[in-house]
């Protein structure tokens, strides 16, 4: 009998190394547009509706529209990469994951541009609306569900993973916490790297992160599958 293979065959956009930069992108987002643009979040939309509420509420009543419209972006950006995902015939040589991260740089590359005084209101919309694209287009990493944008549900399924191993002695859990656990470690990276930036280069930070979207970019141009499950 042939030996039985210990690795997965997963598709290029699953590897652990594209999850990570991917966190990293959004951790830094969140702290580019909460430092810069009036403290709302770009892909944590919870936190934008927790603020919504106590300005809604509160005595230091703001506008709600500045947590509103990127609650609203967010959805209609989910609603976009959908789209994108059953046209993805229509893109040549791209698949429709590559076209959203084009737009996404894009989008970054326009803001780096703008100066300080600019609408925070318009930045925050359109950071929303691509940080959305993101987290619905890349949803995997080695075949584990995940978020590239938040932290929350990682850490959810990390601690999952480690009742599996404390309680059920699973070793293949053991390898999950590790996934999970370097997911959340590089979105952290990204969040302090962000902030950090923010506060010296202004939007001009955000153009640190192009770099991060063409490694992406090279890294899933082979559309082949690969063996990853070995991957930490």
């Amino acid at each position: 009998m042939q030996k039985q293979q210990s690795t997965t065959s997963i598709d290029a956009h699953e590897r652990l190394l594209v999850g990570g930069l991917l966190a990293v992108v959004g951790g830094y987002l969140d702290a580019f547009t909460y430092t810069c643009h009036g403290g709302v979040f770009a892909n944590a939309q919870t936190g934008n509706m927790v603020l919504l509420a106590v300005n809604l509420f509160g005595a230091d009543v703001k506008s709600p529209l500045n947590y509103i419209a990127p609650i609203l972006a967010f959805a209609f950006g989910v609603l976009l990469s959908e789209y994108l995902h059953r046209r993805r015939r229509f893109f040549g040589v791209l698949l429709w994951r590559q076209v959203v991260l084009v737009i996404e740089m894009l989008v970054v590359f326009v803001i780096g541009f703008l100066p300080m005084t600019f609408p925070s209101l318009v930045i925050n919309v359109a950071i929303s609306l691509v940080a959305a694209m993101q987290m619905n287009s890349f949803r995997k990493v080695l075949n584990l569900p995940y978020a590239t944008t938040v932290a929350t549900g990682n850490l959810r399924s990390m601690m999952e993973n480690v009742a599996k191993v404390v309680f059920d002695h699973d070793k293949q859990a053991r390898v999950h916490v590790f996934h999970y656990g370097g997911i959340i470690f590089m979105f952290i990276i990204g969040a302090i790297f962000g902030f950090l930036a923010s506060r010296t280069l202004q939007n001009k930070a955000i153009f640190l992160t192009i770099p991060i979207f063409v490694s992406i970019l090279v890294i899933i141009r082979d559309h082949k599958k690969y063996e990853g499950a070995s991957e930490l």
